[in-house]
């Protein structure tokens, strides 16, 4: 299974990550300089990554990603010189996903509540203002609610619930879907992954 935690800065995905057991091989994607430039550039890292996970899925590994492909579409915009956020990239992304067994976790906050996170810790480098992070939440928004999107999601809002609350939450959902957390796998890091966010 192919855990997913998507969400702007300070929403409490690496915090939640953390505090799951480590019956996961754990993946971050590391931010890197320069950036694809276009929807096409973006497709050719996604079939690396895809083929990656893949493999693992098959081999029933467990997996958790700090960010994947949707972190992507939202920032394109913001940060980069291209839109990703068209519904041709979403039926590309829903194909090369559709056969793994992944959840998304969409971890949220409100507004005020993310911008004193960001301003107490100093991580302005992605948002810049308070503008740009209401416009990555909206994004993250239609995302997260588009009709296209065939992979099971769930809204985790921090702020609402504890990070025991979430985790049970996280559990509840996992165990639905048929997840196998009592397989035991070794939690080691993957090698490093770029990602353009």
């Amino acid at each position: 299974m192919i855990l997913i935690f998507e969400g702007v800065d300070k929403s409490g995905k690496s915090t939640l990550i953390e505090k799951i057991p480590g019956l996961y091989i754990k993946n971050k994607f590391i931010p890197e300089k320069g950036n694809p430039k276009s929807v096409e550039a973006y497709k050719d890292i996604q079939k690396d990554l895809a083929t990656f996970l893949f493999a693992h899925d098959k081999e029933k590994y467990n997996i958790i990603l700090d960010r994947s492909y949707f972190s992507e579409i939202v920032y394109s915009n913001i940060l980069r010189d291209y839109e990703a956020l068209d519904d041709k990239f979403y039926q590309f992304l829903s194909g090369i996903y559709r056969n793994m067994h992944c959840i998304l976790f969409f971890c949220t906050a409100p507004l005020e509540k993310l911008w004193e996170r960001i301003v107490i810790n100093d991580d302005l480098d992605d948002v810049k203002n308070k503008e740009n992070l209401e416009f990555a939440i909206e994004r993250y928004e239609r995302i997260f609610d588009h009709k296209r999107l065939r992979i099971s999601r769930r809204v985790l809002n921090t702020f609402d619930k504890n990070v025991d609350e979430c985790l049970e939450d996280i559990n509840y959902v996992i165990d639905r879907l048929g997840g196998n957390q009592k397989q035991v796998i070794k939690n080691r890091e993957m090698e490093e992954k770029k990602r353009w966010i």
